[in-house]
């Protein structure tokens, strides 16, 4: 960055941060910016008045390498096999790996840099569009006893269509840079019923057990939308969170598996399953979670276990987003509050300010920053930040259940404090909140009606 700009840059995010002393502040770009609330008609103007400093100005977007504790970038991998391109992934772009699956999984292997990475954020490109905020799925989060697992998230496809796709893995002290792209392209190949239809993964609900007692996990009610498909599903169970290592035992049933927790906490697990074709398994359905929390003693009237109804809930920019901490367990007389922990703040200005005027002149933008998917970060980008400032407007922050409208695409990481006047708990969920544009990414294709009958 220009050192003129970055001086006004540090004048700016000194005057209009406010950092709360003592907090941890598990998430995405946080650390440096814990929080702010927007002074009326002063935030929006600081920033407009930085940003025309940069008009007409090239501030171009350098990999300077990582910086101090924040994650190694991360390398991305598909789940399936590669038909074109052969074990080595090629990203040439005249030598696309082509799939032909309406239902893929992609998974991202983290570096040791930078230690715990809390969550991980994706981007995507279709065609020559320009780049699109697709999701964020949690990692690790702070007490965690396993191995960290990488980033796992789903996409659906499109016939005849060319997607890229960028990932970024996160923790409190901010993001890595972008990974490498990884292009690749769809071209479907078969047009029978198991290979139109995407299977879909249930879980069973949330559940609280007792510690060194066996636990099982169902996913028999998990089904495939071509019914004869439902019972040759493969299913993958894995554990992400957990206060211990966790053994995930076999059973006789492929969809039930079992384990017994020994330390009291909350252990998260995630399940995917998958259709067959000629025996290989083929469409993945998206990711289904359930948390199970162990305790002492599951019938302790005055038990207090905080359930924030996550961890990971997908939503789209515009629509109202229910937080719903309902499955709870909560004496009589406790209080409610969510908090935003990663609002929108100077790291978001920095990226924009670094990426102004990409995209124009040059073809559609290749940046984070550009909100509203117009192909070029300008002005419009610069409004959408300046009036989302700070944390969002939460109704019913103070309730079981709260809500708000997201206004730009990006994660929106938010913490459940449940006191009982002796005790607190807290939980976390990730709202994953993207544009209309990326919804053919979140919606399974069409299918032959036939298919469902």
């Amino acid at each position: 960055m220009n050192p003129h700009v970055r001086s006004l840059y540090h004048s700016l995010s000194q005057r209009v941060s406010r950092p709360l002393a003592g907090q941890d502040r598990p998430g995405c770009r946080t650390a440096a910016w814990p929080w702010a609330k927007p002074v009326h008609g002063y935030v929006p103007l600081a920033i407009i008045a930085f940003v025309i400093f940069l008009h007409g100005m090239t501030v171009a977007r350098t990999a300077a390498g990582a910086q101090p504790g924040v994650p190694d970038v991360p390398v991305i991998l598909p789940q399936q096999p590669v038909q074109a391109a052969g074990p080595a992934y090629s990203l040439a772009a005249t030598d696309l790996p082509e799939f032909s699956w309406r239902g893929m999984l992609f998974s991202a292997q983290h570096g040791s840099g930078g230690g715990t990475v809390l969550f991980d954020n994706v981007y995507v490109r279709i065609d020559d569009g320009p780049m699109l905020y697709l999701t964020s799925n949690l990692s690790q989060e702070v007490g965690n006893g396993m191995w960290d697992p990488g980033l796992l998230w789903h996409q659906f496809t499109r016939d005849q269509t060319s997607y890229t796709i960028w990932a970024t893995a996160c923790n409190s002290a901010g993001c890595s840079e972008l990974s490498d792209p990884f292009p690749f392209a769809t071209v479907y190949t078969g047009f029978s019923c198991t290979e139109q239809t995407v299977p879909i993964a249930v879980t069973g609900g949330d559940r609280i057990v007792k510690v060194g007692e066996q636990v099982t996990l169902d996913a028999s009610e998990s089904y495939d939308p071509y019914g004869p498909d439902t019972e040759n599903l493969i299913y993958r169970w894995a554990c992400f969170f957990a206060p211990e290592e966790v053994t995930l035992n076999d059973t006789e049933d492929p969809a039930v598996v079992t384990f017994t927790p020994e330390t009291e906490g909350k252990y998260r697990f995630c399940l995917n399953v998958r259709d067959q074709v000629d025996g290989a398994a083929y469409n993945r359905s998206e990711i289904a979670y359930v948390t199970i929390t162990a305790v002492a003693d599951p019938d302790d009237p005055d038990l207090l276990v905080a359930n924030a109804g996550g961890p990971v809930v997908q939503a789209i920019t515009g629509q109202e987003v229910i937080l719903d901490g309902t499955k709870s367990t909560v004496p009589a007389g406790s209080t409610w509050q969510w908090m935003q922990i990663n609002p929108v703040g100077k790291e978001d200005l920095a990226g924009l300010a670094m990426d102004f005027g990409a995209g124009s002149g040059a073809g559609p933008a290749l940046s984070t920053s550009d909100y509203n998917a117009d192909g070029v970060v300008d002005g419009s980008d610069l409004a959408l930040l300046a009036n989302n400032w700070g944390e969002v407007a939460l109704s019913g922050s103070d309730e079981a259940m709260a809500s708000f409208t997201p206004r730009l695409p990006r994660p929106y990481l938010f913490r459940l404090s449940i006191n009982d006047g002796t005790q607190g708990k807290t939980d976390l969920v990730l709202v994953s909140a993207h544009l209309p544009a990326a919804t053919d990414l979140a919606t399974p294709p069409g299918v032959d009606s036939e298919c469902l009958e």
